[in-house]
């Protein structure tokens, strides 16, 4: 694009940013150093995907230096933001965090969205905390979405290991109850239910 005489625009960043965060912070730091250099300033998608890149990278630090940085220049997160925000917070357990973004996504007026439900619900079973995955699963039912099926997977075996057996029936029941019947740990689950 250079050689051409191509000046590169915001939306040029916007994928290359995105897809350098895989190989690591580095080239994410180069791009944003040449885009600042040609006097562009970061927008949503670029905070968005520096956000991203650092939580991958389990650099909270830096994630709410972005943060700040980003409502400083009167840039509002939106979900993707949120999800980014709670999926670092979740990695290092910190739970009542997670919380707090949760009321702060609230408060600004920002719904969970059915992504956000799973990132919680699947955060909490990675830390073992079934019962507190259980509760994020409840409110996202009470707010009309439905888990992802790997995560409905992953929270009813946590819970039955847990010997939370009457979650897991009620899981069950309201799957069923949505056309969501065929999975292949419902017969399982319901008859240990049971029990």
């Amino acid at each position: 694009m250079k050689k051409l005489g191509i000046k590169p625009t915001l939306k040029t960043y916007h994928p290359l940013i995105s897809g350098c965060s895989k190989e690591g912070t580095v080239a994410v730091e180069k791009l944003l150093s040449q885009m600042l250099q040609t006097n562009l300033a970061p927008d949503l998608p670029v905070y968005n995907a520096l956000i991203h890149c650092y939580v991958q990278h389990r650099d909270l630090q830096k994630v709410l230096a972005l943060h700040s940085e980003m409502v400083d220049q009167g840039i509002r997160p939106d979900n993707l933001t949120y999800n980014s925000l709670i999926f670092g917070f979740l990695k290092e357990g910190k739970l009542s965090e997670v919380k707090d973004l949760v009321n702060s996504m609230k408060a600004r007026g920002l719904i969970p969205k059915a992504d956000t439900y799973n990132i919680l619900i699947k955060g909490y079973c990675e830390i073992k905390d079934f019962g507190g995955a259980y509760i994020w699963y409840r409110e996202m039912l009470e707010n009309g979405f439905l888990p992802s099926f790997g995560i409905c997977n992953e929270l009813t075996s946590g819970l039955k290991r847990d010997g939370r057996l009457e979650e897991v029936q009620i899981i069950c029941s309201e799957m069923s109850a949505k056309g969501i019947d065929d999975w292949n740990i419902t017969e399982d689950l319901s008859a240990a239910a049971k029990m």
